[in-house]
């Protein structure tokens, strides 16, 4: 990195950081401008915004880029019309000096900087001038572009393999809809499994002599775990004995800045020595219902509907609390039917892992090559 020219992100690019309209100015009718309130607005790889808005406070082209500033900090998309700015994101417009593609890849690949910039007691923010002062490596445009279209093509890869484990999630997804039909009873999730929260991430961790990896809300996502970049933090033994993870548990997100992804759930299929979760992730450990099953049950639209109804918001960070989680109300299957549903379900998970290991195969080519890349060695 040392050959390479960095120069702040603010010298290259414009940033209009976003400033909330009224509430009374906002609707779901979709009268005005569609409102970008943070990144609970942003879809997997685009926008959905679920309110407009009459009130322009600031805006942001077609093409511009989004930036998450608060909860989600360093997410980005790219704008695909004209939208108005909440006070969760900012846009950044290239200028002339910076490839718009290449502006996006390079601050994609800036999302931990930004986010260890991130200050707040409630929820972490990052400010104008944090965003304005990231160093970036700025090589000639043709070099750029050269850059661009290179990450470009690794992201269409890994598009590929998001668009594999969809189809595998939606098959899935109909082979539990239809074994729910056929539920005799509901029960709570209390009476079948055991709910327990995690810990909190802080800089006391860092001090202390055991240090395990940990589970976060980015390794999990509905009906996969990532397992390429897990974190460590430190532990006491008591805390570690509260909160290990073992093979067969089910960790389900507590709190996510979109609310539709609060409560996703994945289950662990690997055994890893040691392994705790932050307190953004409830564990849930069966003790009377096959864990494939029950993992299937969490991530349905019924319960799904249960988990948005308990969502609750204070800060632009949907939550629900242990004691919603454990009176999640869960069909109770036949024997039949849930030995069925298991023997799918395993079918089904062989599918996931190989499309979760072409996932995380075309994320570590991303990132490998934009590391090389933003260091001038390609």
């Amino acid at each position: 990195m040392s050959n390479v020219n960095l120069t702040p992100l603010g010298d290259v690019c414009t940033i209009t950081m976003g400033q909330a309209p009224l509430g009374s100015n906002t609707n779901v009718e979709k009268i005005g401008i569609p409102l970008i309130a943070g990144a609970g607005d942003f879809a997997p790889e685009s926008i959905r915004p679920s309110k407009y808005t009459t009130q322009t406070t600031k805006l942001a082209k077609s093409g511009a880029i989004i930036l998450s500033i608060r909860a989600s900090i360093g997410d980005v998309r790219v704008a695909d019309r004209e939208y108005c700015l909440g006070r969760g994101v900012a846009s950044l417009e290239a200028l002339p000096t910076i490839d718009r593609s290449y502006l996006f890849h390079v601050v994609a690949s800036s999302n931990e900087i930004l986010r260890s910039r991130g200050r707040g007691e409630t929820f972490l923010q990052i400010s104008k001038a944090d965003i304005a002062s990231l160093e970036i490596p700025l090589p000639p445009l043709d070099e750029q572009r050269r850059i661009a279209d290179l990450l470009d093509r690794a992201q269409s890869i890994i598009e590929v393999s998001k668009n594999r484990c969809q189809k595998v999630e939606i098959l899935k997804s109909s082979l539990t809809e239809s074994a729910i039909e056929n539920s005799i009873s509901w029960q709570r999730l209390e009476e079948i499994a055991e709910v327990t929260g995690g810990l909190s991430q802080n800089r006391k961790r860092q001090e202390l002599p055991k240090q395990v990896p940990y589970l976060r809300v980015a390794n999990v996502h509905r009906g996969s775990l990532s397992l390429s970049n897990l974190k460590h933090f430190g532990v006491s033994d008591r805390e570690l004995k509260r909160t290990r993870v073992l093979r067969g548990d089910i960790l389900m997100v507590e709190a996510h800045a979109n609310q539709f992804e609060v409560g996703r759930a994945a289950i662990l299929n690997k055994s890893i020595s040691e392994l705790s979760h932050q307190n953004h992730l409830f564990r849930i450990r069966s003790e009377g219902m096959p864990p494939r099953v029950l993992e299937a049950l969490l991530n349905s639209r019924f319960a799904r509907r249960q988990l948005i109804k308990q969502s609750k918001t204070t800060s632009g960070l949907f939550t629900i609390n242990i004691s919603g989680a454990r009176s999640l109300k869960i069909p109770v299957l036949s024997q039949e039917v849930s030995k069925m549903l298991d023997r799918r379900l395993e079918d089904i998970s062989r599918l996931q892992v190989e499309s979760s290991t072409m996932r995380e195969i075309a994320d570590q080519l991303y990132t490998s090559l934009a590391t090389r890349a933003f260091a001038g060695e390609l």
